[in-house]
């Protein structure tokens, strides 16, 4: 009833001319409250609390794992791993960027993580080398897809060449039989990554995944719908908000917002297991009344 009383007469006042400023500083509010834009840096994007409060107890609970950090950047991610996962986890980091791979090593000496490897090495579907597209010397703004920022002033006017990988080829080729943690930031390119990996998937080999999805995605054209139907037999989806997580059982366009957000999906064999479902309610326990009984 309130639906129709909805529909009949307070839509039609929203809809108005002199409705739309409001009603946009009100879908803003809202997109923020859902934690939709909140994913580029991992204090406020939810990655810390995620680390801390489920990735951490499970490599605790467990015997050795390994965590990746795709697209680790200067190392921001990677030392958040390194400070709270357990010394005898193996963490192993991957930077394409010259520059920004000299930082990464650098900050993973000086601060002695003995634990973490570093990688010049970026991944895709395929192997090989790969064109970078820089804005200037911000190692921030680089992606293997040719990004167009013309409406925020960002030009991409410089471009590297880097080493490419498959994950599935990697793994097989260092003897790693499984990822228990995997986290990708590479500027639109995520989904690329994924189907490199697709025998490792395929076969139940990546624990947990987690992902920006933002407006790099507008530029490598891939939508969260690619994501959800790549993941959905194996894994199942969550939107990471701040201080918890919100489960995603089935799609819907309502999805896909092009602001910079943190996903991530945990396998269903994984969340079957009575360790990682007490830790994961523990996190979130609106998860017994949202998709998991």
């Amino acid at each position: 009833m309130l639906d129709s009383f909805a529909r009949k007469l307070i839509i039609p006042l929203l809809q108005s001319a002199r409705s739309q400023k409001w009603l946009e500083k009100c879908h803003t509010l809202v997109l923020l409250g859902m934690n939709y834009g909140c994913g580029d840096w991992p204090s406020s994007g939810g990655e810390r609390a995620f680390i801390r409060s489920i990735v951490a107890p499970m490599f605790r609970n467990s015997s050795p794992m390994i965590a990746c950090d795709v697209g680790a950047a200067c190392g921001e991610y990677t030392e958040l791993l390194a400070t709270y996962l357990p010394n005898e986890s193996r963490i192993l980091s991957f930077e394409p960027q010259v520059s920004a791979y000299q930082q990464l090593a650098g900050r993973i000496e000086s601060k002695g993580f003995s634990n973490v490897t570093a990688f010049n090495l970026g991944f895709s579907d395929r192997s090989g080398t790969g064109t970078l597209h820089k804005s200037g010397d911000n190692r921030l703004l680089a992606s293997l897809h040719s990004r167009m920022l013309d409406h925020l002033g960002i030009e991409f006017d410089a471009t590297e060449q880097v080493a490419l990988s498959t994950i599935d080829e990697f793994c097989e080729g260092h003897g790693i039989p499984r990822i228990d943690f995997l986290k990708l930031d590479v500027e639109g390119h995520e989904m690329a990554v994924l189907k490199g990996a697709s025998d490792m998937l395929s076969r139940g080999r990546i624990g947990m995944i987690q992902w920006e999805f933002g407006g790099c995605n507008i530029d490598s054209r891939v939508f969260f719908r690619d994501f959800y139907y790549m993941l959905r037999d194996g894994y199942l989806l969550f939107r990471v908000l701040a201080h918890g997580l919100h489960p995603v059982p089935t799609y819907h366009e309502k999805y896909e917002v092009f602001l910079t957000t943190n996903w991530c999906a945990i396998s269903k064999e994984l969340l079957e297991s009575e360790i990682f479902r007490h830790t994961l309610l523990r996190f979130a326990p609106m998860l017994k009344t949202n998709g998991i009984p």
